[in-house]
This record gives structure tokens, sequence and C-alpha cells, in this order.
């Protein structure tokens, strides 16, 4: 009888282990994942249009960042900054943790992966980062490597060649290796870029962007440095105007 109680017990005991390690997975699973899917979207991929054919599923990892599947496309998004663009809608999906800078005077912000942006009707552009949605008048989004959104129109300039970008419009630039250009609702392009190649972006309000250094010549001839640390930026839920 002792024995019989005893394996009772072992089994139990063996039961609620299983059982925590099982829990424990589940939470950790739940904190360290989190999923979307997307339909009739499209990203840039050197210098060029990739479509999606039906659905795509977004998947982030703390540690892999964000990586996208479907349809015979498997691509980690947070490795080249790349953001998702929706067809249908003037709304673009970044996918990775990114920085709001120029919005607000000074003020930096860390948008959430999965956040969105949207073109407004009358004027601004609405920032949803889960359950907060605010309008701002413009800045720059920036993913603290290579990629910049704009959320107003710029002027580029490339070695001379200047292009006029509309909002909503991405460049990912590369010292000494490629920029791949977006000009909202037109074709991507990409040029090649060389050591003493000269890239910048002008604002209309005399900021000048200078993305191969990651920094800004501001109107009072002062620079400022592009955020390549978001993690102790405030939230956008902390926006006033």
């Amino acid at each position: 009888m002792k024995n019989e109680w005893k394996n009772k017990w072992i089994a139990a005991g063996i039961a609620a282990v299983a059982m925590a390690v099982v829990i424990s997975g589940v939470f950790l699973f739940l904190r360290s994942g989190r999923q979307m899917s997307v339909k009739d979207a499209y990203y840039i991929q050197d210098g060029e249009m990739v479509s999606s054919e039906g659905s795509w599923r977004l998947t982030f990892d703390k540690n892999k960042g964000t990586t996208l599947k479907g349809h015979g496309v498997r691509k980690n998004l947070t490795d080249d900054g790349a953001v998702i663009y929706y067809k249908l809608e003037n709304k673009v999906l970044l996918p990775q943790t990114d920085c709001l800078q120029f919005a607000a005077e000074d003020k930096i912000y860390r948008l959430e992966y999965f956040s969105t942006v949207e073109l407004v009707e009358g004027g601004g552009y609405r920032i949803k980062d889960g359950s907060t949605s605010v309008v701002v008048p413009g800045g720059i989004i920036y993913d603290g490597k290579d990629t910049y959104l704009f959320l107003e129109p710029v002027e580029l300039t490339v070695d001379e060649e200047t292009i006029k970008l509309p909002a909503l419009s991405m460049i990912h630039a590369e010292f000494a290796n490629l920029i791949e250009i977006y000009p909202y609702g037109y074709e991507p392009s990409k040029m090649d870029l060389y050591t003493d190649s000269d890239v910048k972006v002008s604002f209309s309000d005399g900021r000048t962007l200078m993305p191969l250094t990651d920094r800004v010549l501001l109107e009072n001839q002062g620079w400022q440095l592009m955020c390549t640390s978001y993690q102790i930026l405030p939230r956008i839920n902390t926006w006033e105007d």
C-alpha cells in the first residue's frame, strides 16, 4: 500500500513539473513572440517592388526581429529595415521598432513594432502604436541604421542629381554601397554609392539630413544626430501637441 501511494505521489509530482514547464513555455512564447497578417501589400528590395500574392504573416521575436513568410517568400525585415506598404491605402506598417524625430521640435519618440503610419485627409499623419493613435504634422521615421521614412515632401540629392520625393517616401542608404530610393507612388530604384558620394535630403524648413552619417544640419547651422538607441525613448502615448 505504501509503495502504491508513493508511486501516485511521484506520478503527481512529475505531472506537476511537466505542467509547469508547459505553462512556462507558453508564457515565454507569449512574451517573446507576436504575429499579424497583412494582404494587398508590398515592400522594396534591391530597388524593386515585391508584392504579396495573398496574405503574409509577420512574426516578431525579441532576439531575431520580424520575419515575413507567405507564398514562397521568407524574409527578415529587421535586417535591412524594410517597411510594408499597403496597396489600397496611403498607409505604412513598421515591422520593427523605430524612432520618430522632428515631429515636435526636439522631441524624439519610440514607435513599437507593428505600428502604422497613415496619411490623413486634410493634412497630417496618423500614427497608431498599440491602443494609442495620434496625428503628427510631419517628421522622420528612422530604424536606427540605414532606413528613413519621410512624413513630408523632401528633395533627395545624390552626387548632384536631385529627386523630389513625396510624403511617405523611403530611402535605404548604406555608405560606400548603394542607396535604394522609393518615391511613394512611383517606381523604386537604386544607385551605387562610393566612398566620396554626397547624399543629402532637404526639407522645406531648412533642415538637411545627411543619411550616410546619420545627422541633421538644422536651420541655425547646428547639428543633431539621428537616434540610434530607441530603448530609452518615450512611447508615442506621451505625445503632446
